[in-house]
């Protein structure tokens, strides 16, 4: 269960096929990439993707395990959850809004 948004964002090599801790490692080299060469970049995506800071400075900050790895969890626990919201809360259109898309 690979997520479109992660795959485009990190320019990742995945494929649907691929387990959880497959992609969850291969989000992680991306990580170390970003962490090496463009960390304002990193933390832009984290921020997008509505990564909890608090997690993040923790993620930064353990020793359990590498802590790029540590951030790609945290990015595919928070796309997991994106995911299960949006299966189950239905936003019904509103008819005053009719014709006001972006």
């Amino acid at each position: 269960m690979a997520f479109p948004s992660i795959i485009d964002d990190f320019n990742l090599e995945g494929r649907n096929d691929q387990s959880e801790q497959e992609m969850i490692l291969l989000l992680a080299d991306k990580v170390n990439e970003m962490m090496d060469r463009d960390m304002g970049l990193l933390l832009s995506y984290l921020y997008r993707l509505d990564v909890s800071e608090a997690k993040v400075n923790l993620a930064m900050h353990q020793d359990e395990e590498p802590v790029p790895v540590a951030v790609a969890r945290l990015i595919w626990e928070r796309q997991k959850m994106r995911l299960k919201t949006k299966k189950e809360v239905k936003v019904h259109k509103d008819k005053d809004w009719e014709g006001l898309e972006w």
